[in-house]
């Protein structure tokens, strides 16, 4: 979540501009693996 609102920052996104690039990047996909690992070895 920290990630998401640097960039966001960074790139002077809105909320629904941010949410677009992240569908089209990909990277909300690696999040939820990453989570979802995560979340097995607690």
């Amino acid at each position: 979540m920290r990630r998401i609102h640097l960039l966001q920052s960074w790139f002077s996104l809105s909320d629904p501009a941010m949410e677009e690039a992240l569908a089209e990047s990909g990277l909300v996909h690696h999040v939820r693996r990453t989570a979802a690992n995560a979340a097995d070895f607690t």
